[in-house]
């Protein structure tokens, strides 16, 4: 393939069809790869697509993230896929160990924003300490919906992540508010559902008590009754 850099660009400002998009990146991908391994040694063969000028770039970027004291993170779901049939999630998963040995030296991410059981948590957290690597998670507060919160759903899934991950040891943890569709919904609609998970991360769980500290932090100005309507139940919708 004759790909040239400035293709990737193109396809992250959306000049290239959608059937073009996925194959230019698989190609960008791999021959980024290739570039990284002769770098650190794996191979002794430069890349013959590669000019002094993209090795340079490339030894560059990382010397400068380096410098910054910045470690890589990747979002786990591709190495799980690469071995489940494309699937991400399931409580029993197939990794095998060249697989587990291939994976660069980066902290892997585990994202859910769906389950609502503990023991699908803990099952891919276990299976992401099969690696040997920092293990974040990234949860979601359900801001992708329409023009509502979904702050009850995200407390049915999320609570029951924060277990798991209290059980697993995992300390890295943020929540995702995506803006899909329009990005109608308000972050601020989202507040109580976020001081809800920290307060049970940190160990309180009656809701009362909760509620009531949300009010006295006068984050939001907020009547009692209109805590209980922003657990709405709007629900439902991946994002992948």
């Amino acid at each position: 393939s004759n790909l040239d850099y400035s293709t990737v660009f193109q396809v992250a400002r959306g000049d290239n069809p959608d059937a073009q998009k996925l194959q230019i990146l698989k190609e960008a991908d791999a021959k980024l790869t290739q570039i990284i391994d002769y770098i650190d040694g794996a191979t002794s063969e430069k890349p013959t697509f590669a000019t002094d000028a993209d090795i340079t770039i490339v030894r560059e970027a990382r010397n400068i993230a380096l410098s910054y004291g910045l470690k890589p993170m990747m979002w786990s779901d591709m190495f799980f896929r690469i071995s489940n049939h494309g699937e991400y999630y399931g409580r029993t998963v197939n990794l095998p160990q060249e697989l587990i040995d291939g994976v660069p030296d980066v902290s892997l991410v585990y994202w859910d924003y769906y389950h609502t059981k503990k023991a699908d948590y803990r099952a891919m957290m276990k299976a992401h300490q099969r690696f040997g690597k920092d293990i974040w998670f990234a949860g979601g507060i359900w801001s992708w919906m329409g023009f509502t919160p979904s702050n009850r759903y995200s407390l049915q899934t999320m609570k029951p992540a924060l277990d798991a991950c209290k059980e697993y040891g995992v300390q890295n943890i943020f929540f995702t508010l995506w803006g899909d569709n329009g990005k109608e919904c308000s972050y601020f609609a989202l507040l109580p559902a976020l001081y809800y998970l920290k307060r049970y991360y940190e160990g309180e769980t009656n809701r009362a008590v909760i509620e009531k500290e949300f009010k006295n932090t006068r984050i939001i100005a907020i009547t009692e009754p209109n805590f209980g309507e922003l657990y709405s139940d709007t629900s439902g919708s991946d994002h992948r």
